[in-house]
C-alpha cells in the first residue's frame, strides 16, 4: 500500500486548525503511521509536482491534485 506523504501534510494541518483530532501529537501519528509493514509513505517529487499541473481536471485542490497525479504515476 503506497500513501503520497502531501495525504500526512493535510492530516497535520486539519489537526493543527482543530478540523482533525488525532490521539497524540501529529508528530506521534507520523511516528505510528511509518511504523505499519507493508506502507510506503511516497515523497512528492518533481514528476508528481509537474503530473499534477498538468491533469485535465478543474479540481482546484492542490492535495487533491498531487494524490490523483502520484496514482496515475504508479
Amino acid at each position: 500500500c503506497i500513501v503520497s506523504s502531501i495525504s500526512l501534510w493535510e492530516i497535520g494541518t486539519k489537526q493543527r486548525k482543530g478540523k482533525l483530532s488525532l490521539p497524540g501529537t501529529f508528530l506521534e501519528y507520523v511516528k505510528r503511521v511509518k511504523s505499519i509493514r507493508m506502507l510506503e509513505i511516497l515523497a512528492v517529487d518533481t514528476e508528481i509536482w509537474v503530473s499534477s499541473v498538468e491533469l485535465p481536471w478543474q479540481h482546484n485542490d492542490p492535495a487533491d491534485r498531487v494524490i490523483v497525479a502520484t496514482a496515475e504515476i504508479l
